[in-house]
């Protein structure tokens, strides 16, 4: 059965994420997204894993949880940016597509190479 896309990028989230421990063993694969829960806590970019650095694409999921377990969204952003540099990152609450928009258009333009001519 064909998936639409928001099904599609929450299949994606969703298997990066219950791969974590097996990072390091996926040398031959294309392309690498890390998925982090914020219910994890806030500390999880600080500690700066090796799935959140050396992945192509890191999704920061479940923002809408922060409140709940006292994490703040901008200390996560701003730890993120200090491992991954310029690497692209997203903050997803997949139960309203928030942030969906900014992982599909890196799925297309830098998997499925949309827009070369």
């Amino acid at each position: 059965m064909a998936k639409n896309r928001t099904e599609l990028v929450a299949e994606v989230a969703d298997k990066a994420g219950t791969s974590q421990a097996a990072v390091n063993g996926v040398l031959d694969a294309l392309f690498q997204v890390f998925e982090s829960s914020v219910a994890q806590g806030e500390k999880i970019p600080r500690k700066g894993g090796q799935g959140m650095i050396k992945s192509d694409f890191f999704i920061i999921n479940k923002t809408d949880l922060a409140p709940y377990v006292g994490a703040s969204l901008d200390q996560m952003a701003k730890d993120t940016e200090v491992f991954r540099g310029n690497h692209p990152f997203a903050f997803t609450n997949l139960k309203t597509d928030e942030g969906l928009e900014k992982v599909i258009e890196w799925i297309e333009h830098d998997v499925l190479l949309k827009g070369l001519t």
